[in-house]
C-alpha cells in the first residue's frame, strides 16, 4: 500500500495532528494588522558555510535511524538543528517520556558532536500540552520550565531553545480564579523569561519561536509578533498546511477538503510571499525563517484532476515516500503523471496522479520537490530573509537533490584566484586576458573587475558583474608599470556577504599585479616621393621609418607656408606612410614633423600636443603653381566706344594644364574693380564697349593653377599670379 499512513502513524507531533481537528485559519492564518520595519542585511558567515540560516527540525524518534536520521544529513549545508522535542507538563516541568529518554542517550551526544564539528548549532524544541487548560497551567508555571530547560541546555552542551507552543487565542483562568490573562500574553512572557534565563548563563544562547504564517498580519491571534520580537533571535514561520487554510478561499472554494499546495508561493489566499513580506515589514528580514514542508498530502480521489476532492485515505507523505511513488509496484503501469500547479506558476508546486492497484482508486498528491523548494529559496534570497527551515529533516534524509539545492542557493563563493594570459610581464599593447576562478556553490558565479594604474590611488571599474570569468584587457596606449587588479566574485544566488559604497561581494582578490613594459623607438627618418618640388595637385607620399622599436606607431603633422603651428594630418597609427593630397593647397614650402613611438610605449617625451619616443621635422616640400600672366588686347588701344575688344591672358609656369583666369575692370574715375568674368578655364574675355563712357579702362587679370588654392589673396579672392598693367582707352 502506497503512502497511506495516517498522521499519527507518521509520528507527527501535535502541531500536525491538530490540523484535522482545528480550524484552518487558526493553524495557518492567524491574522491581524501590520507595521513596518527596515529590512536588515543577513550577517556574514564563516567561509564555506551557508550564507543564510538553514534550520531543520529533527524528530527524536528518528534521530538514530541510519537511513533518515542525522547520519544521513549533510551538516555542511545546515546552520541549526532543533531536537524535537521535550514535552512540557501542566506543572511546567519536562515530561519524562520517550523523547526524554532519547535526550539523555548517546543518540543526542552523537548529534551534538557531529553538528558542532561542522559549526552547526543544536537547540532543543519544547512543546506545550495540547489541552488548553493544561497549556494554560504550563504557561503560568513558566519559571519551572525556564529553570529546567536552561539546566538541560547547559548539561547537554546545546546552543539554545526553540519554543513550539501552539493554539488559538484564549484567556487562561487561574485557580483560584483571578483576572484571566490571555495565552498570547503568557507566550510572550515565556519568551521573555526564557531569554532572561538563557542570558543569565550565556548571552550567546540562541532562542527561536515557531509561529503561524499569518501571525504578522496583526496582534489579535495566538502570537503577538511585535511583542515577541525583543526576546527572540528568529521566527520560524510555519508556512505550511495552507492547503487547509485555503479551502474556503478563491481559487479553491471547496465545500469539502480538496487537495492543493501545502505551501503555495503565490496565487492563493494564504501564501508564502504574502506571509514573508508581512513578517519582514514587522520584524525585518534578518529575523525571519521561511519554514517549508518536507512532506505533502495524498488521498484517493474520484478522478485525476487538479484540486480533486479527497474521497478516502487522506494522509501525509514524507518527501522520501512521495519520491518513491513513481517506482512503486502499486502504481498501475502507464498511469503515473507529474503536474505543476497552474495557479501558482512561480511556485512550481508539484502534484502527482496515478491509479493505485492496492487501494483500487485514483490517487492525487501535492508535495514539494526540489523544483518547488528552489522557488522558495529564490524568494528567501530575493527578500533577503534570515533563512529557510524544514519540517522535518528526517522526512528528506540524505536525498542528494535536497542538499545540493540548499548548497546552490544558500552558500556563497568562498575562494578566488586570479591569473592572466599571457603571463606578466608583457609589452604594453599586448592583448591580455585576466581570469577569475571562484569556488562557489553555483556553477556560474559572477565576476567584477577593477584595475589600479601605476601611481594611482583609485581603482577603475573595467567590467561590472557578469558570468564571464574572463576579462579582455586592452593595454594599448597604457604606460609601463605594475597594474593591480581587484576582482570580486559572488555566487549567482548570493546578494554578497560583504559590501561597501561600491557594491557587494562574497570574495575578492586584489593581490594580482600585472607588469607592462615598453621598448621605445630611438630615432625616426622621413622621406617624400616624388621629390620636392612638385606642382600643386600632385599626389605626394611621405614615408617614415623608426629604429629601436618592434611595433612603431607614426604621427604626421604639417606646417603650412606662413603658419606658426603644426596641424595633425594623420594621427598615430601603424601606417608608416602619409598620402598627401595637395589639390587646393596654396603654393609654397611645407614642413613635416613625424613622431614615432612603439605600440608598447606611452611616449618617452611629450608636450601639450602629445607624446613621442623620437621625432623628425626636417622634411620640407615645395608646391609650385603659376608664376605669371601676360595679356594681349585686340584691336589695340585706343578705339571708339562701341568697339568689341578681345582681352586674352596666358598663364606662365602653371604645372597643370587648363589654368583658371579671372577678369576685373576699373572704369575711368572709379576706385574699385568690377568683376566682369569670374574664374574659368576661358583665357579670353570679349569686352562689349557699346555705351561706355570715353576714357582709360584698366584690366586686372588673375591666374590660378587648376589644382591651386591660390598663392596669395585678399578680400576679393585668391590667385597665384596677376597682371593689372593692361589699359585700354575708349574715345
Amino acid at each position: 500500500m502506497i503512502v497511506r499512513r495516517w498522521l499519527r502513524a507518521l509520528c507527527l507531533p501535535p502541531l500536525l495532528l491538530m490540523f484535522l481537528a482545528s480550524t484552518p485559519a487558526a493553524r495557518a492564518a492567524d491574522d491581524g494588522g501590520a507595521s513596518t520595519a527596515a529590512p536588515v542585511k543577513a550577517a556574514a558567515v564563516a567561509t564555506g558555510r551557508p550564507i543564510r540560516e538553514i534550520f531543520g527540525f529533527a524528530l527524536a524518534g528518528r534521530l538514530a535511524d541510519p537511513n533518515v536520521g542525522y547520519a544521513s544529513w549533510n551538516f555542511d549545508d545546515l546552520s541549526t538543528v532543533a531536537f524535537f522535542a521535550l514535552h512540557i507538563a501542566a506543572s511546567g516541568g519536562v515530561i519524562h517520556d520517550t523523547s526524554w529518554t532519547i535526550w539523555n542517550s548517546a543518540t543526542l551526544t552523537g548529534l551534538v558532536s557531529t553538528a558542532h564539528a561542522h559549526g552547526v548549532k543544536v537547540v532543543v524544541a519544547i512543546t506545550a500540552p495540547s489541552a488548553r487548560a493544561d497549556q494554560c497551567s504550563a504557561l503560568y508555571n513558566d519559571q519551572v520550565t525556564v529553570t529546567q530547560i536552561v539546566a538541560e541546555v547547559q548539561a547537554k552542551g546545546v546552543d539554545g531553545v526553540n519554543i513550539d507552543y501552539e493554539g488559538s487565542l484564549a484567556n487562561c483562568n487561574t485557580t483560584p480564579p483571578t483576572t484571566p490573562t490571555s495565552n498570547q500574553a503568557l507566550v510572550t512572557r515565556l519568551a521573555k523569561d526564557m531569554r532572561a534565563g538563557l542570558d543569565a548563563v550565556n548571552a550567546s544562547y540562541y532562542l527561536s519561536i515557531d509561529t503561524y504564517s499569518g501571525s504578522a498580519m496583526g496582534s489579535d491571534g495566538f502570537f503577538n509578533i511585535p511583542a515577541l520580537n525583543p526576546y527572540v533571535d528568529s521566527f520560524f514561520v510555519m508556512a505550511y498546511d495552507m492547503d487547509y487554510a485555503n479551502q474556503s478561499h478563491s481559487p479553491l472554494n471547496c465545500p469539502k477538503f480538496c487537495l492543493a499546495p501545502v505551501s503555495p508561493q503565490a496565487g492563493y489566499w494564504w501564501n508564502d510571499t504574502n506571509s514573508m513580506n508581512q513578517y519582514k515589514n514587522v520584524v525585518g528580514g534578518a529575523k525571519v525563517i521561511l519554514g517549508q514542508p518536507y512532506y505533502g498530502r495524498v488521498a484517493c480521489v474520484a478522478s485525476a484532476t487538479a484540486h480533486a476532492v479527497a474521497q478516502s485515505y487522506l494522509t501525509a507523505a514524507t518527501y522520501i515516500e512521495a519520491l518513491a511513488v513513481a517506482t512503486s509496484p502499486d502504481v498501475k503501469p502507464g498511469t503515473f503523471r507529474v503536474h505543476r500547479d497552474a495557479t501558482d506558476v512561480i511556485g512550481q508546486d508539484r502534484w502527482d496522479t496515478w491509479y493505485d492497484l492496492s487501494l483500487g482508486c485514483w490517487r492525487e498528491m501535492y508535495w514539494s520537490d526540489a523544483a518547488t523548494l528552489t522557488a522558495r529559496y529564490k524568494l528567501v534570497n530575493d527578500l533577503d530573509l534570515r533563512g529557510v527551515g524544514f519540517w522535518t529533516l528526517d522526512y528528506g534524509g540524505g536525498s542528494p537533490e535536497l542538499w545540493s539545492t540548499i548548497s546552490t542557493y544558500f552558500k556563497s563563493c568562498y575562494a578566488l584566484s586570479v591569473s592572466a594570459s599571457p603571463p606578466s610581464p608583457q609589452l604594453s599593447s599586448t592583448a591580455v586576458t585576466v581570469t577569475g576562478a571562484a569556488t562557489c556553490p553555483d556553477a556560474d558565479p559572477v565576476y567584477r573587475f577593477y584595475v589600479q594604474a601605476p601611481g594611482s590611488t583609485a581603482y577603475k571599474l573595467l567590467r561590472d558583474y557578469a558570468t564571464d570569468a574572463n576579462l579582455a584587457w586592452d593595454t594599448t596606449g597604457l604606460k609601463p608599470g605594475g597594474y593591480r587588479f581587484s576582482v570580486w566574485a559572488r555566487d549567482a544566488n548570493s546578494l554578497g556577504r560583504y559590501g561597501n559604497a561600491s557594491g557587494t561581494w562574497d570574495v575578492y582578490s586584489n593581490s594580482f599585479v600585472y607588469q607592462l613594459t615598453s621598448k621605445p623607438c630611438t630615432s625616426v627618418g622621413a622621406s617624400a616621393a616624388p621629390a620636392s618640388p612638385a606642382g600643386v595637385g600632385a599626389g605626394i607620399t611621405i614615408s617614415a621609418t623608426a629604429a629601436g622599436c618592434p611595433n612603431a606607431l607614426f604621427n604626421f603633422s604639417m606646417l603650412a607656408p606662413g603658419a606658426t603651428s603644426y596641424q595633425v594630418v594623420q594621427a598615430y597609427s601603424s601606417s608608416a606612410t602619409f598620402n598627401w593630397s595637395t589639390a587646393g593647397l596654396k603654393p609654397g614650402t611645407y614642413r613635416f614633423s613625424v613622431w614615432a613611438r612603439d605600440v608598447s610605449s606611452w611616449g618617452v617625451y611629450g608636450n601639450s600636443a602629445g607624446r613621442w619616443d623620437a621625432y623628425n621635422n626636417a622634411t620640407v616640400y615645395t608646391l609650385k603653381s603659376c608664376t605669371g600672366v601676360t595679356v594681349l588686347v585686340s584691336p589695340p588701344s585706343p578705339k571708339a566706344a562701341g568697339t568689341t575688344v578681345t582681352v586674352t591672358a596666358n598663364g606662365a609656369g602653371c604645372p597643370n594644364p587648363s589654368p583658371l583666369y579671372r577678369f576685373a575692370l576699373l572704369a575711368p574715375g572709379a576706385t574699385s574693380y568690377q568683376l566682369v568674368q569670374d574664374y574659368s578655364t576661358n583665357a579670353t574675355f570679349t569686352w562689349n564697349t557699346t555705351g561706355l563712357a570715353p576714357g582709360t579702362y584698366r584690366f586686372s587679370i588673375w591666374v590660378k593653377d587648376a589644382q591651386s588654392g591660390g598663392a596669395a589673396g585678399n578680400s576679393a579672392g585668391r590667385w597665384d599670379a596677376y597682371n593689372n598693367g593692361t589699359t585700354y582707352t575708349l574715345s
